[in-house]
């Protein structure tokens, strides 16, 4: 687990995705979670396996409906697809982010699929969301 941030950083550097993972804290009981601010509104809670080295789970929580927190929360959900997909190109990810929105603009959240990497988000109006991204 150690590194995200870095790694995160440095995918959104590569792809001009104008978005960065600041680290919060981490916690380690069982496993590790660490959270992380992706911007004003966006925060991230990284989950790690029992070894509490890798990461096994990811959840992006979005509490604001504000149209360039909005644009960050999908830029970074599309770095984070890149991290956990890395054999996709581009265009798959554009795609699969048009999906998540579509699906989002429907008002039932999205639950789409890219190389095995599974990306849900729940509505909680009006609250914002919860996206969670696991490999399948």
């Amino acid at each position: 687990m150690g590194g995200f941030a870095k790694r995160f950083n440095d995918k959104s550097r590569s792809l001009s995705a104008g978005v960065r993972l600041a680290k919060g804290g981490c916690k380690t009981e069982v496993r590790t979670a660490c959270t992380y601010t992706l911007t004003e509104g966006v925060s991230v809670v990284a989950g790690s396996a029992p070894d509490k080295k890798t990461l096994e789970t990811l959840t992006i929580h979005l509490f604001t409906n504000e149209q360039m927190v909005v644009l960050r929360y999908l830029a970074g959900v599309a770095v984070m697809l890149h991290l956990f997909a890395p054999s996709a190109e581009r265009d798959e990810v554009a795609t699969v982010g048009g999906q998540i929105i579509s699906q989002i603009a429907n008002g039932d959240g999205a639950d789409v699929t890219l190389h095995g990497v599974n990306v849900k988000v729940v509505l909680m109006q009006p609250f914002g969301s919860f996206t969670s991204i696991s490999r399948r």
